[in-house]
């Protein structure tokens, strides 16, 4: 599985990544220059600032992946609306969750977004760290945004609550083809000729 270079950055050059694309997302702004277009350079300043963190090729992979995501959703499009809602439908807890192995051999799960893409963060509701000076415990307030409602409001802008759409359409026939088409296996077929004919049928059915 390929991962991205954001994910493979560690903690401090991920704050570095967002920090920096933070602020030429500002001064595109400023400037009225699209963002895209204003990305292509690094500013000499920020470079000269940048304690190296500019010269690591991760970070700069990592940099190119941020800006391509952001000017994709520069405007306020179907698209853009349809992502938000994705980041929040596809949210899963084990993404920000990680397992942890007590003094004494025990494993919990417990909170730990140190890993989150700026599109998982997206889906957080609430975050909220409680540190315990006495025990030196802490205690998380985690919550992601309403799964749910998001999956009712994607099917809305899908039309996939009215009867007859596209969606359903679509979905019918694959069904009916699914159900018309009977595996046939002649008697005497070799185990090579029987597993033809039933991947055959599998994928006439899709």
């Amino acid at each position: 599985m390929v991962s991205s270079a954001y994910r493979q950055l560690s903690a401090v050059e991920r704050d570095y990544v967002d920090r920096y694309v933070a602020e030429i997302e500002r001064r595109a702004e400023s400037t009225k220059q699209p963002f895209a277009i204003f990305a292509r350079s690094i500013p000499a300043d920020l470079y000269e600032t940048s304690r190296g963190f500019l010269d690591r090729p991760l970070v700069l992979a990592a940099l190119a992946e941020r800006v391509k995501t952001i000017s994709e959703q520069s405007a306020l499009t179907p698209w853009r609306i349809m992502k938000e809602l994705q980041n929040i439908i596809f949210a899963n807890m084990a993404d920000y969750t990680s397992l942890h192995t007590d003094e004494a051999g025990n494993v919990t799960r417990i909170v730990d977004p140190s890993n989150c893409t700026p599109e998982q963060w997206a889906a957080v509701r609430k975050w909220k760290v409680e540190e315990n000076g006495m025990t030196g415990g802490r205690k998380a307030d985690f919550e992601l945004h309403d799964k749910l409602k998001a999956i009712s409001l994607a099917m809305q802008v899908m039309g996939m609550n009215e009867a007859g759409n596209a969606y359903w359409r679509d979905q019918e026939k694959k069904l009916a083809n699914a159900e018309a088409k009977v595996a046939t296996i002649e008697a005497g077929a070799t185990d090579q000729q029987a597993a033809d004919a039933f991947l055959e049928y599998i994928e006439g059915g899709q």
